[in-house]
């Protein structure tokens, strides 16, 4: 007894100097109070002034460990995530981060992420799938993902290229114009991949704004913060206050975004 009570005691000495540093970051979950080490959820080490790393807790083992970096002032994953299951006890997934400028630009929206999945069940690999992301749109599947049993390969399906800006996963469904016909609304909806039959109602929405020429003026998708379900969409135009309002307290200003250079979601 005597002895855990000096573990914890220098443990506790050890995490509450990371309040004092300006790197270190803890967030709590579920603690009663500040010594109850196995409620740690997070701990965030600043490892430069653009690198982070992000290690999760889950009752006192580790379950995931991330990195974000700064690219045109947008935080977003870098070098390698590595998942673990709830206990701690084994991989599961492994996560190659890669980032990519498109055309001249350089803001949040100019950027492409792909996401290099491999999946483990039991040490073994089961799955690797490629998922690439540009700015704030979905993740859309793409190359080639492959399929393991008994370590063996046993399947395997095509999606398009991963190093362009198509988009495979949006289905347009409905475009809705204002009434003077000088913006328009063009409503998608999400595809996941392998969807379970009878979920196509839960889907996500990429909502594009544009004006009368096709300009795209702004966007939301399942990866914006102000996201809502297709099933969720309610189409207002308040052209006195130069808004429209695509669903409850979710509304778009009639008029180019400012370009995204801030923190991305992760």
């Amino acid at each position: 007894m005597r002895y855990r009570a000096i573990l914890i005691f220098f443990l506790c000495n050890s995490f509450m100097q990371g309040f004092s540093q300006k790197t270190d970051t803890l967030y709590w979950h579920n603690a009663l109070n500040k010594y109850d080490i196995n409620e740690i959820r997070e701990i965030k080490f600043t490892i430069n002034d653009s690198t982070y790393k992000k290690v999760g807790y889950w009752k006192g083992k580790i379950i995931s460990i991330k990195y974000t970096g700064r690219v045109n002032k947008c935080l977003i994953s870098i070098k390698q995530d590595t998942l673990y299951t709830q206990n701690g006890a084994e991989i599961h997934s492994i996560i190659k981060n890669e980032a990519f400028q498109l055309g001249q630009k350089s803001n949040c929206d100019s950027l492409l992420l792909i996401k290099k999945i491999k999946k483990y069940r039991k040490g073994q690999l089961i799955q690797e799938s490629i998922l690439k992301r540009v700015g704030e749109f979905s993740d859309c599947p793409c190359g080639e993902w492959k399929f393991y049993k008994n370590t063996k390969l046993v399947g395997s399906k095509e999606f398009s290229s991963c190093y362009d800006s198509k988009q495979d996963n949006i289905t347009l469904m409905k475009t809705v114009w204002n009434p003077d016909k000088q913006f328009k609304l063009e409503l998608y909806e999400e595809q996941m991949p392998f969807a379970m039959p009878g979920g196509g109602s839960d889907n996500m929405a990429t909502i594009i704004l544009k004006d009368k020429n096709g300009k795209m003026l702004n966007y939301i998708s399942s990866n914006s913060t102000e996201s809502t379900m297709y099933r969720n969409i309610e189409i207002k135009w308040d052209m006195d206050e130069k808004i429209v309002w695509y669903g409850k307290a979710r509304l778009f200003e009639l008029k180019k975004k400012t370009p995204l250079n801030n923190d991305n979601k992760l």
